[in-house]
Protein backbone atom coordinates (compact mmCIF):
# COMPACT_ATOMS: atom_id res chain seq x y z
CA UNK A 1 0.00 0.00 0.00
CA UNK A 2 2.94 2.37 0.99
CA UNK A 3 4.76 1.63 -2.27
CA UNK A 4 1.29 2.40 -4.63
CA UNK A 5 1.87 6.17 -3.70
CA UNK A 6 5.92 6.39 -3.75
CA UNK A 7 6.46 5.50 -0.25
CA UNK A 8 9.53 3.13 0.80
CA UNK A 9 9.33 0.82 4.30
CA UNK A 10 12.74 1.32 6.21
CA UNK A 11 11.35 -0.04 9.55
CA UNK A 12 8.43 -1.47 11.32
CA UNK A 13 7.63 -1.94 14.98
CA UNK A 14 4.74 -4.10 16.05
CA UNK A 15 3.62 -3.73 19.55
CA UNK A 16 0.08 -5.27 20.88
CA UNK A 17 -2.07 -2.33 22.47
CA UNK A 18 -4.40 -4.37 24.74
CA UNK A 19 -6.96 -1.97 23.84
CA UNK A 20 -8.91 -4.78 22.36
CA UNK A 21 -8.07 -8.14 21.32
CA UNK A 22 -6.55 -8.68 17.99
CA UNK A 23 -5.29 -5.00 17.49
CA UNK A 24 -1.31 -4.01 17.61
CA UNK A 25 -0.08 -0.63 16.89
CA UNK A 26 2.42 -0.21 14.54
CA UNK A 27 5.07 2.14 14.09
CA UNK A 28 6.61 2.69 10.71
CA UNK A 29 9.72 4.64 9.47
CA UNK A 30 10.11 5.32 5.79
CA UNK A 31 12.76 6.49 3.51
CA UNK A 32 12.82 9.95 2.32
CA UNK A 33 9.55 10.54 1.10
CA UNK A 34 7.68 13.71 -0.57
CA UNK A 35 5.52 15.37 1.46
CA UNK A 36 2.14 14.63 -1.11
CA UNK A 37 3.44 11.19 -1.20
CA UNK A 38 3.31 10.26 2.81
CA UNK A 39 -0.36 12.15 3.00
CA UNK A 40 -1.65 10.28 0.23
CA UNK A 41 -0.54 6.95 1.90
CA UNK A 42 -2.21 8.26 5.46
CA UNK A 43 -5.14 9.17 3.84
CA UNK A 44 -5.56 5.66 1.69
CA UNK A 45 -4.56 4.21 5.46
CA UNK A 46 -7.30 5.41 7.10
CA UNK A 47 -9.94 4.73 4.83
CA UNK A 48 -9.09 1.24 5.37
CA UNK A 49 -11.70 -1.10 7.14
CA UNK A 50 -8.97 -2.95 9.01
CA UNK A 51 -7.35 0.01 10.19
CA UNK A 52 -8.85 1.70 13.37
CA UNK A 53 -6.90 5.01 13.78
CA UNK A 54 -3.60 6.62 12.45
CA UNK A 55 -2.93 8.56 15.62
CA UNK A 56 0.17 10.15 14.27
CA UNK A 57 2.21 11.48 11.70
CA UNK A 58 5.93 12.90 12.64
CA UNK A 59 7.62 13.92 9.99
CA UNK A 60 11.98 14.44 10.85
CA UNK A 61 14.41 14.19 8.12
CA UNK A 62 18.15 13.52 8.99
CA UNK A 63 19.75 11.88 11.61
Amino acid sequence: MLAKHGVSVETVEQTTTGASEGTAALVIGTHLAREADLADTVRTLRGEDVVLDVTSVLRFVGA
